[in-house]
């Protein structure tokens, strides 16, 4: 039988040891690497996305970690670099899984990374494309109006009395007469007085109708409102009547004169028109290099602008779905059949079938409209995110302060050689 000693000695010490032991070293693995831990949160909490609340929680999103800049960078950089050398135990795995982490981060916000996309250069390329073929257009309809302002200058002098009750206010002649109107000085004044009878014709014709519907209408508030579109349309014929009396006493030099005005500012307005285009041609031709150029931030730039760049996202995928979506629609549109024709057969049998109907004008026109506004949304899309992202990487990722100062010290070197030489 075992004594009280004996247990003392043989159980109960050892067990003694052995717990005292197991407790020692659980508090050595909590204290091992302490003041490594304490450099490696330091870094944790750098960035200044961490908020002050997240500091006394001691936990934030891993998101806020990545640092805003170079001064960021640097201090996270030398923390770890400093809790690998104040390590216990460098071996320990949750250590060397943070010190990896933070070393990612590093890395990532020290290097640069490419930011601009193939899809927004390729919608800026084609709205290029739509200025170049319309500035070309309109020079062409610029030189073909310049001799219509050559047709004017080479007029024959000739008799232009031209009368309004004589004067046909028919809208159907619009178009003839504007065809016409540089052939001779009578014919331009045609056109000029044609026009203005067919606007006095028509506010004359709503004076009518105004003035009937006011001796019809039973409610004073609709009487009143018809006699004052009365008085407005009363008052525009009276306008336009007067325009045509002004026009109808011009002799030739002045039909000339006016004529001349109207064609020579025609073709300013197409030459205007045609610079505008080209100035965007040219404008979209320099901004895509300098789209790809800028579009190299470093880490650090992303995470300080991480709002816009979401935003920019966000907004190009808005855009392009829009603009997807209106030009699915139009390519669907000329897919699907847009008419139901009944054939009937000699034995009766009538068959009915979906058949397309490409003359049909109004649903063409929706059909490449649709298209056409899916393009231009595209094109906008693309050359409103390029023209914003190439100003911010040019302002963020160079040092223009810098480059600046280099320029300017380096004729001061240049203006000192001759006066070191004459001194030697």
């Amino acid at each position: 039988m075992i004594t009280f000693e004996e247990f003392l000695k043989n159980y109960f010490f050892k067990w003694t040891h052995s717990l005292i032991t197991k407790t020692v070293k659980v508090m050595m693995d909590e204290q091992k690497n302490l003041a490594a831990w304490e450099c490696l949160d330091q870094a944790l909490f750098t960035s200044s996305h961490v908020k002050a609340k997240d500091m006394e929680k001691g936990s934030t999103d891993w998101d806020n970690v990545y640092p805003v800049s170079k001064e960021e960078t640097d201090k996270m950089k030398n923390l770890v670099d400093e809790a690998v050398r104040k390590a216990d135990d460098p071996s320990d795995s949750f250590f060397r899984e943070r010190v990896s982490d933070l070393r990612e981060i590093i890395s990532y916000s020290y290097s640069k990374h490419r930011t601009w996309k193939w899809s927004l250069i390729f919608g800026s390329i084609i709205a290029a494309c739509i200025f170049w073929y319309f500035g070309n257009q309109d020079k062409e309809d610029a030189q073909k109006y310049a001799k219509d302002v050559t047709l004017v200058e080479n007029w024959k002098k000739a008799d232009t009395t031209i009368t309004y009750d004589k004067l046909d206010a028919s809208s159907e002649l619009s178009y003839q007469l504007y065809e016409r109107r540089v052939q001779s000085a009578n014919a331009y004044k045609l056109m000029k007085l044609h026009d203005l009878k067919r606007n006095a014709e028509s506010y004359r014709e709503g004076m009518k109708t105004a003035k009937h519907s006011a001796d019809t209408a039973k409610l004073d508030k609709n009487i009143e409102s018809y006699k004052k579109r009365m008085a407005e349309c009363e008052e525009k014929m009276e306008k336009y009547q007067d325009e045509f009396d002004e026009v109808a006493d011009m002799d030739f030099d002045e039909i000339q004169k006016m004529a001349l005005k109207d064609t020579q500012g025609l073709v300013d307005d197409i030459n205007d028109s045609a610079s505008t285009k080209t100035g965007w041609m040219i404008y979209l031709i320099i901004l895509i290099p300098l789209y790809i150029i800028s579009g190299y931030p470093r880490g650090y730039v992303i995470s300080a602008h991480r709002r816009q760049h979401g935003f920019m996202r966000t907004l190009q995928k808005i855009g392009f779905a829009v603009a997807s979506f209106f030009f699915g629609s139009g390519l669907l549109m000329s897919l699907l059949p847009d008419s139901i024709v009944e054939y009937h057969y000699t034995s009766g049998r009538v068959e009915t079938r979906n058949e397309g109907n490409p003359v049909n004008i109004v649903i063409l026109g929706i059909k490449f409209g649709l298209m056409i506004a899916g393009v231009l949304i595209f094109c906008f899309v693309s050359v409103l995110i390029m023209t914003i992202e190439t100003i911010s990487g040019l302002k963020r990722n160079f040092n223009w302060a810098a480059m600046l100062n280099k320029g300017k010290k380096a004729p001061v070197a240049v203006a000192e050689a001759p006066i070191n030489a004459r001194n030697d």
